[in-house]
Formats: C-alpha cells, sequence, structure tokens
C-alpha cells in the first residue's frame, strides 16, 4: 500500500488498543531503549522509554501525535543504525508491507539486544473470518502472499522465540480490517475502510460489491442469523499474534535443551495461546505422567478450561502439548490474581518455557487492572519454591518451617501444609 497516497486519516481510525499495548509492551521487557520500525503515525509506541521511530511515508510521518518524537525516514529494510544500537525493537501490523520482509526481520534482529516483538497476522485463519469468508475471499489470497508465514518470522529471528495469539477485544479501538469482527456496519463507513490496507489492495470494483452486500444481508437480518452470536462475545481469535524473540546469546542455555531441539536447530520456539475446552483431554492424559506418577488429574477439573480461558494458557511445540499456566483473576480481591497451576513437559523443563508462560499470565492479568500475583505449592516441591523466588516472588510469612522454608500449616487442609508466594506487578 502507497501510504503517501492512501494513508491520510489513518491515525482517526487506527488508535492503539489499551489491552493490546499491555501485550506488546510486556514483550519489550525491561527494554529502555526502543526501536519501532514501520512505525506509522505511532501506534502502541510505549511513553516510558526513549523510541526511535522509522517509517518511510512523509504523509504517515505527519500524523504523529505532537507527544511523540518525530520519526526518521527509512524503511524497514535498511535501517540507519548500528549492531546492538538499541535493547528491543517492534514492528506492529507493517511486515506485510515490506518490500523484503525477510530482510527487514533480519534488521530488526540485527539492531535489537534482547527483545524483538512482531505484531501480525497468521494467514492460516484468515478463511474462518467471515468478512473474507463470504464477502471478499480475494483478500484471503493477497493476503497469504503479503504476510510471511509465522514460522518464516521466528526463523529469520532466530534465538529463542514464541507466539501468543491476541484475542481482538469486540470494542477495539484500532480499526484494522480483523477489529470489527462483531460490528459489521462499521465497514459501511467510507472512513474505516479507507483506514484499512486491504481495500486498496482487492482489484476495482471488489470493494464496493463486497459492501453493497454486507449492507443487504445486515439489512434483511441474514448477517444476525449466521453471525448474530459474536455481538455477545468479549474477545474473538481472528489471528492476530505477537511474535517475541530473543537473541540465543541472552540464555543460559541447560542440558534438557539439548532434549528439545532437533540435532542441528539453532532455534527453540513455543507457540503460547490462550487455554480452549479442548485442551481438556490432552492435558489430564499427561498430567500424571508429568508428575512421575502422582495422581494429579482430579486437581485439574473441566471448569478451568471452560471458564478461566482468558488467563488460562498452553503453550506447544511441533504441535505437540509442551506446557500449560491456569490462572485467573480474583472475584474477591479486585486488584488480585491466581496461579492455580502449571505444568511443562520433563524434557522441556529448563529452556524457559515456564518463565514464558509466567510472563503472558501477568501482562493478562496487568491488562485487567490486577497488580498483584499470588501462587501456593506444596514445601516439598523445592525445584517450585526456587522457581517463584527466581520469578521475583516472595514468601509469605506463614506459622512453620519445613527445611527452612516458611509454610502455613493445614493451608489445603490436614497435612497440607503449603508456601504461599505472592509477587506485585511492576506498573
Amino acid at each position: 500500500m502507497n501510504y503517501d497516497e492512501h494513508g491520510h486519516g489513518y491515525s482517526i481510525h487506527r488508535r492503539p488498543d489499551p489491552r493490546i499495548a499491555s501485550r506488546i509492551h510486556a514483550a519489550l521487557g525491561d527494554a529502555r531503549t526502543v526501536a519501532n520500525v514501520g512505525a506509522g503515525s505511532g501506534s502502541y509506541e510505549p511513553d516510558d522509554r526513549y523510541v526511535l521511530a522509522f517509517e518511510p511515508s512523509k504523509v504517515m510521518r505527519a500524523q504523529r501525535s505532537p507527544g511523540l518524537a518525530p520519526a526518521i525516514s527509512a524503511r524497514a529494510e535498511s535501517l540507519p543504525l548500528d549492531d546492538d544500537s538499541v535493547d528491543a525493537a517492534m514492528a506492529i501490523l507493517t511486515v506485510h508491507h515490506w518490500l523484503d520482509p525477510v530482510a527487514g526481520l533480519k534488521q530488526l534482529r540485527r539492531i535489537a539486544r534482547r527483545a524483538v516483538a512482531v505484531l501480525t497476522i497468521d494467514v492460516t485463519m484468515l478463511p474462518s473470518y467471515w468478512l473474507l469468508a463470504e464477502y471478499v475471499p480475494e483478500v484471503t489470497e493477497i493476503d497469504s502472499r503479503c504476510f510471511p508465514a509465522i514460522e518464516l518470522i521466528t526463523e529469520t529471528l532466530g534465538g529463542t522465540a514464541s507466539v501468543e495469539s491476541i484475542p481482538i477485544p469486540s470494542d477495539c479501538s484500532d480499526g484494522f480490517v480483523e477489529a470489527y469482527w462483531a460490528r459489521p456496519e462499521a465497514f459501511l463507513n467510507d472512513d474505516v475502510r479507507a483506514a484499512q490496507a486491504t481495500w486498496k489492495s482487492v482489484p476495482s470494483g471488489v470493494e464496493s460489491r463486497a459492501i453493497s452486500m454486507l449492507e443487504a444481508d445486515l439489512a434483511s437480518g441474514r448477517w444476525d442469523e449466521r453471525h448474530g452470536h459474536l455481538r455477545g462475545q468479549s474477545s474473538y481469535d481472528a489471528g492476530l499474534v505477537l511474535v517475541m524473540s530473543q537473541p540465543a546469546r541472552a540464555f543460559r542455555i541447560s542440558s534438557p535443551c539439548l532434549r528439545c531441539r532437533p540435532e542441528g536447530a539453532r532455534i527453540m520456539t513455543a507457540v503460547i495461546r490462550q487455554i480452549r475446552p479442548s485442551d481438556y483431554r490432552p492435558v489430564i492424559s499427561v498430567i500424571d505422567d508429568w508428575w512421575n506418577g502422582r495422581h494429579m488429574a482430579d486437581k485439574l477439573p473441566r471448569l478451568f478450561f471452560e471458564h478461566f480461558t482468558d488467563t488460562s494458557f498452553a503453550a506447544e511445540r511441533d504441535g505437540e502439548l509442551a506446557g500449560f499456566l491456569i490462572g485467573f483473576v480474583s472475584q474477591s480481591h479486585p486488584a488480585e490474581a491466581y496461579i492455580h497451576f502449571v505444568g511443562v513437559h520433563p524434557d522441556k523443563r529448563g529452556c524457559g518455557l515456564g518463565r514464558q508462560l509466567y510472563e503472558h499470565f501477568f501482562a493478562a492479568v496487568q491488562a485487567r487492572g490486577r497488580n498483584l500475583v499470588r501462587a501456593v505449592t506444596s514445601p516439598v516441591n523445592r525445584g517450585s519454591v526456587r522457581f517463584h523466588q527466581r520469578m521475583g516472588f516472595d514468601i509469605e510469612p506463614g506459622d512453620s518451617e519445613v527445611d527452612g522454608i516458611t509454610v502455613t500449616s493445614g493451608y489445603d487442609g490436614d497435612k497440607n501444609d503449603r508456601v504461599r508466594f505472592v509477587k506485585r506487578l511492576a506498573t
């Protein structure tokens, strides 16, 4: 898309959504200097860090808000920065516009000492989106050529990568095409479509045909007959994903990691997504084995997979379950959240996967206004105690000690003493 020609008024309908922003900013970690590549009008740039923005379109640069630093005119494929010159780099819904996505991704990795965060669309999800499936099928074919595959992004960035599915809120303030999954009437607004690159990519006449069909279906009630249930949902998975990468040198890789990557491979990739009801049986079928034969399945009833999906996560590697985290926000204490159960495949331990699951949970509950996280473990589980301490949890005072660890006697019933943890999240 030529943003110098079509980018006017973009910033009016493409305002950052705070829930998506919280995920992006969490992915940047503790970076103090950040490069925003393909920065557009400056959406999602953190205001508590030093940001260098790069944007080739003068029309888009002119739409940056007065509080943002001016953007530098440069393309992703040729960034005027030295190697390792910033702590982190971000690219938000832009990679599909680059002339050479692979070259641009290599530039992100070159300039960033630590984290790289790329928000993009998983094109394999496009056919399931009603707008594209029923009204503009041409876009699926076009975008499949423009958006790089998620696997290509992770391979190009290298290091240790994870992929998080980002649910799109029903009232999302960032007006990209997938944001209006529950608000079909928005597509009848010419200004809304003008801020979406999708409509500039289709052949002449396709846009008017699609909008006419949608308008007729809304007037007749046919759209609501097929998709009206979406209006009652709070969020929807339309393929929005956040790819996060850390360079291999930033991690101490322990020996178990040699078992969780193919021989000669340089990349360890885990796909982290929200838990689904269909995950219940796969988790229950392995959980006892993961705990060396201890009977643990009854501690994780199906209700967690049906009612706490927004704050619970599954990690997959090569299509197989590698780990999971079950957590929720407290209904009684509005500032708190609780991690109920976490499991990592024995062969995947020591690779940082547990830490990634926890960080995803932290980001999810922070987005819901929670800043205190609690958890418990058995005092005999010394590995869990050490892990929580490494993750910044404090042990809460108790009434007894076991092997020098403070515990709360009978916390979960007779002879079920527990170590209680608490962590305050940075605000």
